[in-house]
């Protein structure tokens, strides 16, 4: 199991869990599911070269096509 650390507005790390690790065809970035340990929230963010670099402001299209892929991966999870 992976884990990425996440920085909350006050600057405390939250450790969060790895779901998925994905491209999409046309886009540049590398998009990333993750989710609280206890399945409670699920997140997703986009990256380039660092997955401790995440943006969190995706286009209305990338949310569209990464909901599709999200819906996939939850019914495994």
């Amino acid at each position: 199991m992976d884990y990425v650390y996440i920085s909350d507005d006050n600057n405390n790390e939250k450790k969060m869990e790895v779901v998925s690790i994905f491209d999409l065809d046309g886009y540049d970035y590398k998009y990333i599911i993750y989710c609280e340990l206890d399945k409670s929230h699920y997140y997703l963010a986009k990256f380039k070269d660092n997955v401790s670099e995440l943006n969190t402001n995706l286009s209305d299209e990338e949310y569209k096509l990464c909901n599709v892929i999200f819906k996939e991966i939850v019914k495994w999870v």
